[in-house]
């Protein structure tokens, strides 16, 4: 005998499949220090990373931008950009989380950002090429990788920069 749901039941249930088809996943992200970097600088170096969204503009600013001087005290660029700021050290934790119930992912999602910037104070091995890429920053497109998808969302420090990890 088939099981018969009263109609509210069914609603509820129809909304709830409707809500969750359109809303975004878990919005975890995951940020760890690479086991290689007291291997190089013969400790953990303490750090710090921002994590931020961006457009597609200031996405292109923060490339061409002396990340040295981002990190400053009191830094327009850095103010403006109201970042989430982990930090790291010999003595703290070598993973963290940006966790998806922190509220600012909420106002994340209303500034209509195209990227998130993930930009870290690793002191450079060696000098940047001027015109390359500085790779203590990271841009990932935010809905691709941060909205829409099931992927972990995990990110690693190493020696050489940040660099975004997959399963």
């Amino acid at each position: 005998m088939p099981l018969k749901l009263p109609p509210i039941a069914l609603l509820s249930m129809s909304a709830a499949a409707l809500l969750s088809a359109c809303t975004p996943t878990t919005l975890n992200l995951e940020v760890s220090m690479s086991d290689e970097l007291p291997q190089v600088y013969g400790f953990y170096p303490t750090l710090e990373l921002d994590i931020a969204p961006v457009t597609a503009e200031e996405k292109q600013r923060l490339e061409h931008y002396d990340l040295e001087a981002y990190f400053e005290p009191n830094n327009a660029l850095r103010r403006q950009l109201i970042p989430y700021t982990m930090k790291f050290c010999q003595d703290c934790p070598l993973t963290q989380d940006l966790d998806s119930g922190l509220e600012i992912w909420d106002s994340w999602e209303d500034k209509k950002s195209d990227y998130v910037a993930v930009l870290v104070n690793l002191p450079l091995l060696s000098s940047k090429e001027p015109g390359s890429a500085d790779p203590r920053l990271l841009s990932l497109p935010f809905k691709e990788h941060f909205l829409y998808t099931t992927k972990d969302r995990r990110i690693q420090i190493g020696p050489e920069g940040l660099t975004r990890l997959t399963n």
